[in-house]
């Protein structure tokens, strides 16, 4: 099928922002990636210890596998954290172009994002230690229990661009949803 440059441009212009929502949610997957490995490597995070059998949950909570587990929690939670910062700067700037960076629209933004991406969050911090104390320990780029972190990182790409759209966001994009019809 050919598609002329109109339609190409129509195709664009209906499907811009989950288009740059995405190619922003490569730039935070790799931020997050970078320091998550950084921090693994650095920490020297040895998943073999790890246990499968018993109760996943009772485990991530009284550190029943090993010191290996905390280590993984905390590189989760660092590289979390630079997520949310990139996150947060290119969901303003590019996705849903909110152009008041006054103290107030920010500070309203940013903590009803960081609300949103605590909850997601919360799915990060915990569900990359459970999938590889459920065995999901397979090694991408030489990085133990990276398919655990992929998976979750998906997910949670999905719940935040949600949560951004519909929550944070909201007032602005439908504003510029206005401006750009007329």
């Amino acid at each position: 099928m050919n598609y002329n440059k109109t339609e190409k441009e129509s195709f664009f212009k209906k499907r811009r922002q989950i288009i740059i929502y995405f190619l922003c949610c490569l730039l935070c997957f790799a931020a997050n990636w970078t320091v998550y490995t950084l921090m693994t490597k650095a920490l020297h995070v040895d998943l073999s210890e790890v246990s499968g059998t018993g109760n996943a949950v009772f485990s991530v909570f009284s550190g029943k596998s090993g010191s290996n587990l905390y280590k993984l929690l905390a590189c989760t939670f660092t590289a979390w954290t630079v997520n949310l910062l990139v996150s947060f700067t290119t969901n303003k700037m590019w996705v849903f172009k909110s152009r008041d960076w006054s103290l107030r629209v920010v500070g309203r933004e940013f903590l009803t994002f960081l609300g949103g991406h605590l909850f997601t969050g919360v799915i990060d911090w915990f569900g990359t230690p459970l999938l590889v104390i459920l065995g999901m320990k397979a090694k991408f780029f030489g990085i133990e229990g990276a398919a655990a972190k992929l998976t979750v990182n998906v997910i949670i790409m999905f719940l935040n661009y949600f949560l951004s759209k519909l929550l944070v966001f909201r007032k602005k994009h439908e504003k510029n949803l206005h401006t750009e019809e007329e």
